[in-house]
C-alpha cells in the first residue's frame, strides 16, 4: 500500500497559526485584546507642544477609542481638556467647561480606560507639593506610568487655561506667560492626570501633570495648586505606552534633540 503523503512541517505550522488566531487560542492573543484598556495612549510629544506645534493630530471621536479618562488640549492650544467617565470637556480661557464634539481635534493628549488598581488614603490639608512627596514614598512602581484620580472636596484649587492661538504659533512659554488663572474655595470636584517617570523627558511631562473639573462639570483647568479637604485617591498603573505621532512636515523638521526642561518647568508652573 502506498503511504499517505505527510504535510510539510512549515505548512502544518501555518495551518495551526491560522486556526489559533481564528479561535483566539494563541498564548497571549486573547489576553492582549482583553488588556488593551490598560494601555496609556499619548498623542504627539510634550516637546512638540513646547515648540509650537498646535495643529490637531487626531479627532476626539477617534481618541475616545483609546480611553475614557485623561488630559490634553485642542487645535490651536485652545484650552485644557479633561476626560472623566467617558465624558470629554474643553476648559477655555474663561475657565468654563464646554462639552467636546467628536469632530474637534487635539495636538496633545493622554488617555486610558481608567480601572483603579489601588486606593491610597490622603489627608486633610495636603497640598500639591506634599501630595507629590507623599506618593513618592507610597508608590513603588516609579518606572512605569500611572493614572491618578483625586475625587472629593478641596479647600482650595488654583488652575489655569490658555487662549487659542493663531499661526504662526508662538512657543508655549510665551503663551503661558500671560495665562488666565482661576481660584476655587471649598469646592467639590475631581483632579485627573498622570504620573510619568523622569526618563520620559522630552516625550511627556516628568512627574505629575494634573487637570481639575468641578463636580457640576462647569469649570476647571490645568492644576497649579490644591489643598485637599476630604477626598479619595485612586491610582491605575500601566507599563504599556502607545504613541500617535504627527505625520507632518512641521513635526519632521522640528529639532527634538535639545533639552527643553527649563521651558517645560516655566510653562507648567
Amino acid at each position: 500500500m502506498k503511504p499517505k503523503a505527510k504535510i510539510p512541517l512549515v505548512i502544518a505550522c501555518v495551518i495551526c497559526l491560522v486556526v489559533g488566531i481564528l479561535a483566539g487560542y494563541l498564548p497571549g492573543y486573547y489576553s492582549d485584546i482583553q488588556n488593551q484598556g490598560d494601555i496609556l495612549t499619548q498623542v504627539s510629544t510634550i516637546d512638540a507642544i513646547l515648540g509650537g506645534l498646535y495643529d490637531g493630530v487626531i479627532t476626539y471621536g477617534d481618541l475616545k477609542d483609546y480611553g475614557d479618562f485623561g488630559i490634553g488640549t485642542f487645535e490651536g492650544l485652545d484650552g485644557e481638556m479633561v476626560a472623566l467617565d467617558g465624558n470629554f470637556y474643553q476648559i477655555k480661557a474663561d475657565g468654563v467647561a464646554y462639552p467636546v464634539t467628536d469632530t474637534m481635534t487635539t495636538p496633545f493628549a493622554c488617555v486610558i480606560f481608567f480601572d483603579a488598581d489601588r486606593e491610597i488614603p490622603v489627608g486633610e490639608g495636603m497640598n500639591y507639593t506634599q501630595f507629590q512627596d507623599y506618593l513618592s514614598d507610597a508608590i513603588q512602581e516609579k518606572n512605569i506610568f500611572h493614572a491618578v484620580k483625586i475625587e472629593g472636596t478641596f479647600g482650595y484649587v488654583k488652575t489655569r487655561s490658555v487662549p487659542g492661538q493663531e499661526k504662526p504659533y508662538p512657543p508655549l512659554v510665551e503663551v503661558t506667560a500671560n495665562q488666565p488663572t482661576f481660584e476655587f474655595n471649598d469646592i467639590e470636584g475631581t483632579i485627573v492626570g498622570f504620573y510619568c517617570p523622569d526618563y520620559v523627558e522630552g516625550l511627556n511631562v516628568p512627574g505629575y501633570h494634573l487637570h481639575f473639573i468641578t463636580a457640576d462639570r462647569k469649570a476647571g483647568g490645568h492644576v497649579l495648586e490644591f489643598i485637599i479637604k476630604d477626598a479619595k485617591l485612586s491610582v491605575d498603573y500601566t507599563s504599556e505606552l502607545h504613541i500617535i505621532l504627527p505625520d507632518t512636515e512641521e513635526f519632521n523638521r522640528l529639532d527634538l534633540t535639545k533639552s527643553r526642561k527649563e521651558e517645560l518647568e516655566e510653562a507648567e508652573k
